[in-house]
């Protein structure tokens, strides 16, 4: 068997198939291919925070509680692209890994889940951080240190953008329903409520509470009646569907 991969080696060497490669060459791919497998190591843990920041910053996490339609809102809303994404950089990172022996050693199936569970975990501390509020703000004031490629991501992501998912403090609460600051302080709510619109009694809507609404938003030109309340404070309307008070 060693004679006969020795003719082979032989044989492809002869023909030119075969190169010699100076020690050097192996030690840069080694390297090259940490730095690779580190770099992301660390995307695959921000794009899972960003994901984590922009369910919760948009409201997309809350809705699911309203029945098919909320479910059907979380479908439509949540970020698919950012999860393929993720998916194929954990397909890349493995094979960077299978490299290694303390991974090629290992079934795949085990160094794939251990590798999403550190991923995962670190996305969910770095989620906990200020860094997505801090890199949005500079986005919406069109920081070009952002631009172009962050800036958009933020842009396209991390602003609420949903039509049927509003998140925002209340403001002020009457018999029709109430008025709500959306949560990064730049358009208000008229919030109406309607002997359908599902939300808990017993929840204890106050001023200064932070809820999801999850309505169809509309004009100040609606119906007379709702029109009669429009003031120039007021940005858009909601037929609320569903209410929930969150923390």
């Amino acid at each position: 068997m060693t004679n006969e991969i020795d003719n082979k080696i032989d044989e492809m060497i002869k023909k030119g198939n075969l190169k010699m490669r100076p020690k050097w060459y192996f030690i840069l791919q080694g390297f090259l291919a940490v730095l690779g497998a580190l770099f992301l190591f660390l995307l695959l843990i921000y794009v899972i925070s960003f994901i984590i920041f922009v369910v919760f910053h948009t409201g997309v996490a809350f809705v699911t509680g309203f029945g098919p339609l909320g479910i059907r809102a979380f479908l439509f809303s949540f970020p698919w692209i950012l999860v393929l994404v993720v998916v194929a950089f954990m397909a890349i990172l493995e094979k960077l890994l299978k490299r290694y022996a303390f991974s090629y050693r290992q079934p795949i199936i085990y160094s794939a889940m251990g590798m999403m569970v550190i991923v995962v975990l670190g996305g969910v501390f770095l989620a906990q951080t200020s860094i997505h509020d801090v890199f949005l703000r500079h986005a919406r004031k069109g920081d070009l240190s952002l631009q172009p490629i962050a800036g958009v991501f933020y842009k396209n992501y991390g602003a609420p953008h949903f039509t049927d998912i509003h998140l925002g403090v209340i403001t002020l609460i009457d018999a029709q329903g109430f008025v709500m600051l959306d949560h990064d302080g730049d358009e208000t709510a008229r919030v109406f409520v309607t002997p359908d619109t599902r939300f808990d009694p017993s929840a204890g809507f106050s001023v200064g509470d932070t809820v999801v609404v999850l309505g169809e938003e509309g004009t100040s030109s609606a119906t007379s009646s709702e029109a009669s309340l429009a003031t120039s404070s007021i940005d858009f309307f909601i037929k609320a569907f569903g209410i929930r008070k969150i923390k």
